[in-house]
């Protein structure tokens, strides 16, 4: 699901579309340099993705007015930031406790002894490492992945929920991100949906979906730090003597070394390459032009970017057949036509999961709990997509057989954020919270596509869906 660098000061500036947010970082960096204040390169992106939250607020006029004191010496943080929003702000008054707290936030970036251990929250103490520990131990058991000896993670994660003093004030973050990441990253989302449920708890508080973004985009940036997604296996025909495509080579690796692992490099090409090293695409520089089987990318010596375009557009297509010829292959295996609702149409979500859910229930696909577990699990974060698509399922696995029913219906109904005429219930056994995770992650590249949407939307029965699986 998460292919390349997952928050990095690119993807940012789409996230405040309103903002600056290229200006705004080079006033940052030029403020920090200046004052020969350092922090780590990796974390300017949340530097920046608070700032924009401070700057929205400001905007709408949401902002802190209070804050509490304590023995942190922010001197130098304070003139800085102080500085910072004069220049992004010019004229504009900004209230004493929006700088104290950026100051703050900058100072534990600068220096993790200023992250808090513990703080007060609505008269009780919370143990704020135990916590993230805590959450740790959960991220283990759902992703199988290891986040607790990440400095950057726990560090970033204790500055998050000493920010949950915004809930004691009643200041609603927004979060302009959120549909737009839900729709991308669904599986992370979801597992940051599981860690609100725990904070929930501690905290004694609600949770907004907005306030579950924004965990996931901390889930998320430590994921892509500890697992290296699956490669394509390359071919590379490139004669590297001549410096030109030396250069063009180096570029490419540099570029594309977390997507594609080339298997073999030479000079020219030998003819059973492909089927000896089972490579999935042959790169060249070369105008060659054998008859292959697998895609071949011709590359020009410059490598300018109509070509990293070609190979972006290769890679993205192989990709994507690869899950989906996976998909075909296994999907057969949780789908039944009992559970297959074509040409429906019922009065509103609830009348439509609630038929849904009994019905799995009857046939003992899933436990009494099921249903609750959904409509609980849709109360805490809605999922509802744009093209028309919503994605039901337990907050926890409730069934004692896997499937996937499904309903297309005549007219949408509204869902929550978007009229929904095609829903897909998930109910998977824990064993196959794998398959789970490729459906998800193979229904968000969909979602880019409206032709291919359409074809699912079409669907008239269980045969006809896998068809549209391509």
């Amino acid at each position: 699901e998460v292919g390349e660098e997952f928050l990095n000061s690119t993807e940012l500036m789409q996230v405040y579309p309103e903002l600056d947010m290229e200006h705004i970082q080079s006033i940052i960096w030029d403020e920090l340099k200046h004052n020969r204040y350092a922090i780590r390169k990796s974390l300017m992106p949340f530097l920046l993705l608070h700032m924009g939250i401070v700057l929205q607020r400001i905007k709408e006029g949401h902002t802190v007015q209070e804050f509490s004191q304590d023995e942190l010496d922010l001197e130098v943080e304070y003139q800085i930031v102080r500085s910072i929003f004069s220049k992004i702000l010019e004229k504009t008054i900004i209230p004493e406790a929006e700088v104290v707290s950026f100051a703050k936030l900058l100072k534990a970036y600068h220096n993790s002894d200023a992250v808090e251990s513990k703080i007060s929250f609505r008269g009780e103490i919370v143990d704020l490492e135990d916590v993230v520990r805590q959450i740790g131990e959960q991220l283990y058991s759902i992703m199988g992945v290891s986040f607790i000896e990440q400095e950057d993670f726990t560090m970033r994660f204790q500055l998050h929920l000493q920010g949950l003093e915004r809930v004691q004030l009643d200041l609603s973050l927004p979060n302009v991100y959120v549909q737009t990441f839900k729709r991308q990253y669904p599986l992370v989302f979801d597992t940051a949906v599981s860690i609100s449920q725990y904070l929930m708890s501690v905290f004694q508080c609600e949770m907004t979906e907005e306030e579950i973004g924004f965990i996931a985009l901390h889930i998320g940036a430590a994921y892509m730090q500890r697992v290296k997604p699956q490669k394509l296996r390359a071919i590379l025909i490139a004669n590297t003597q001549y410096p030109l495509i030396a250069g063009s080579v180096s570029r490419m690796k540099d570029q594309f070394s977390h997507r594609l692992d080339f298997v073999v490099e030479q000079s020219t090409f030998t003819t059973d390459l492909s089927e000896f090293y089972d490579a999935d695409l042959l790169i060249t520089f070369d105008q060659l032009e054998p008859a292959l089987e697998i895609p071949i990318v011709r590359l020009g010596l410059f490598f300018n970017t109509q070509d990293e375009i070609q190979l972006i557009k290769v890679m993205n297509t192989l990709e994507t057949e690869q899950m989906s010829h996976k998909i075909r292959s296994q999907i057969p295996n949780f789908m039944s036509e009992k559970f297959f609702y074509a040409n429906i149409q019922p009065n509103n979500r609830d009348e439509l999961l609630r038929e849904m859910g009994q019905h799995l229930i009857q046939e003992n696909i899933v436990t009494e709990e099921f249903l609750n577990s959904v409509l609980e699990r849709e109360k805490l974060s809605s999922t509802d997509f744009d093209y028309a698509l919503a994605i039901p399922h337990p907050l926890r696995p409730e069934s004692k057989q896997s499937m996937i029913s499904i309903a297309v219906l005549k007219e949408p109904i509204r869902w929550n954020h978007f009229p929904v005429k095609l829903v897909i219930l998930l109910a998977l056994k824990e064993e196959d919270m794998e398959f789970m995770q490729l459906f998800l992650g193979w229904l968000g590249k969909q979602l880019d596509s409206p032709e291919k949407m359409m074809l699912l939307l079409e669907a008239k029965n269980v045969e006809s869906f896998i068809e549209a699986i391509r």
